[in-house]
């Protein structure tokens, strides 16, 4: 009877529908379908899903920062509130993390396969893509140390000093991954033969943050330098002195989309990409495209988003006169990070004060170099 009954009202067991499967970032995430039956349910569509980082149970976290969390007589609770508040920073700050797919390895390795895909040609002997374990990179770890009183460490749990100057650590750490992914080894390395010209990140130079671990010499020349410049670079006119780049930067970008779709000026490209597009620029860049065109209520940004469907985004790590115009489907790109950034407990020093240290580890690989374009705004019209 029961079963009748079902099948009259149109209605099915909740038991027997298919479970929900949410796929890593990049991938599509995907739901159970239904027909369009007696309720006029429709079929959800597909969609792409970006990766959201959460802190990890105190059971995962390494050996060394457990045991470096011991030293002080707090709750749990407090420590997790401290992790999510530099999580919570990092994510906010480094858009690395919130455009390119993210892998999480363990903090033990202090080196990574490349990845990167061989893709063979007409002269090749073998006619199979490959990629070479032995061809390895090393991950970098970014470190930084904050202060704490003997006071405001004893009454975190009321004031949350140590949680607020996390949350500014992450942002600090995020904004140096983003300027070292796109920059390269000249963010953590002086390649400036000028003086007074230091190409390192400002907190780098500073001391604010230090490179502790690894080779930056071993991080490339990052997503700007490291392309092939026979097709990966277009020139954007200025249109004058008071739009700027305005509609032409629309014009440049839907030139490049072409390209790397193989459908434009695609002699050059080995593989055509299909999805996932995305424009970054400088915040600069990023304003003027969103400026009316005249007579319009229409922006240049409007057109660009139709263009790219992973999103129209800004970092301050851009050279001020580039732009990326870039395809991840495939996850040619892909932002390794050792565990997530942590905080550790270092020492109480002579005056009493209480230090600690927020750190990451992690690396860019990247398995194919064609998927990217890059722009250059020229200063003038």
């Amino acid at each position: 009877m029961e079963e009748t009954k079902m099948q009259e009202t149109g209605t099915s067991n909740p038991t027997m529908q298919a479970p929900r499967i949410e796929a890593s970032h990049g991938q599509m995430s995907m739901y159970p379908v239904h027909g369009k039956g007696k309720r006029g349910r429709k079929k959800k569509k597909r969609r792409f899903k970006k990766m959201k980082l959460s802190i990890q149970p105190a059971s995962a976290l390494s050996p060394q920062t457990i045991k470096s969390r011991s030293k002080l007589s707090w709750e749990p609770m407090t420590w997790d509130r401290i992790s999510h508040s530099i999580l919570d920073g990092f994510s906010m700050s480094c858009k690395m993390s919130q455009i390119l797919p993210i892998k999480l390895v363990s903090e033990k390795l202090s080196t990574i396969p490349s990845n990167e895909i061989n893709i063979p040609n007409s002269t090749s002997d073998l006619k199979t893509l490959s990629i070479k374990d032995e061809v390895t990179i090393q991950m970098l770890t970014l470190a930084t140390t904050i202060t704490a009183t003997k006071e405001q460490v004893e009454k975190e749990e009321e004031t949350h000093t140590i949680k607020k100057l996390a949350n500014v650590a992450g942002h600090l750490l995020g904004s140096i991954v983003d300027y070292v992914v796109i920059n390269g080894k000249s963010a953590v390395i002086n390649t400036s033969t000028v003086t007074g010209n230091d190409t390192r990140h400002p907190l780098i130079i500073n001391g604010v943050a230090k490179l502790i671990q690894g080779d930056g010499n071993k991080m490339g020349a990052g997503l700007i330098n490291d392309n092939p410049p026979s097709h990966t670079h277009l020139e954007v006119n200025m249109i004058d002195t008071t739009r700027l780049w305005g509609e032409e930067t629309f014009a440049v970008v839907s030139k490049a989309f072409s390209e790397l779709r193989g459908s434009g000026l695609g002699s050059n490209v080995l593989l055509s990409y299909n999805s996932k597009f995305c424009f970054l620029s400088h915040p600069d860049i990023h304003g003027n495209i969103h400026k009316p065109i005249p007579n319009s209520l229409s922006t240049p940004a409007h057109s660009i988003k139709g263009l790219m469907d992973w999103g129209v985004e800004c970092t301050s790590a851009m050279p001020k006169l580039r732009g990326l115009v870039m395809s991840l489907a495939g996850d040619p790109i892909t932002l390794v990070l050792g565990d997530l950034p942590q905080v550790r407990y270092l020492k109480e020093d002579d005056d009493g004060n209480h230090q600690f240290q927020c750190r990451l580890m992690f690396q860019c690989p990247r398995s194919r170099i064609d998927n990217l374009i890059v722009l250059e705004f020229n200063e003038a019209p």
